[in-house]
């Protein structure tokens, strides 16, 4: 999961590095976490409100009550896109956190096997040497983002 500052086009600023935040106002979910050492340094040195729904964010932001709006990147594109604000926002650059995602199993699962999981690995393992693994975001987000609202 990779997380990004989206902010409105008429309010971009230049983010390199977190401490770029401080004296900046920004919003996300309520319990968004962006890994221990961003949610460590945020509570230390940011100001970060949390709401219940992100759309409420967004509008904050249109509002000039936030600066940004801190999500995880194709997430805000495909929220933004359902909103019809996608051009009123700008994804800055540089991510926030870039976490990686994990498959789980039960313990007590019967697919829980070693040949099961292996065959996970190599198939992952094929489709991110490939480039197919992309390709394939690219294509179920494009899906996704042309469902209704």
């Amino acid at each position: 999961m990779t997380a990004h500052l989206q902010a409105p086009k008429d309010q971009v600023f230049e983010y390199r590095h977190w401490p770029d935040l401080k004296g900046k106002h920004g919003s996300t979910l309520i319990n968004n976490s962006f890994g221990q050492g961003f949610d460590l340094y945020a509570e230390n040195n940011l100001q970060i409100v949390s709401v219940r729904t992100i759309e409420q964010s967004f509008e904050m932001a249109l509002a000039g009550r936030v600066d940004y709006v801190l999500y995880e990147q194709l997430q805000g594109q495909v929220k933004l896109q359902h909103l019809g604000l996608a051009d009123k926002f700008v994804a800055l650059a540089v991510p926030i956190s870039n976490e990686g995602l994990f498959f789980t199993f039960s313990k007590n699962s019967p697919c829980n096997t070693y040949e099961f999981r292996e065959r996970i690995a190599d198939r992952l393992y094929t489709l991110i040497n490939s480039g197919r693994l992309d390709e394939l975001v690219r294509e179920y987000t494009a899906r996704y983002m042309s469902l209704p609202p």
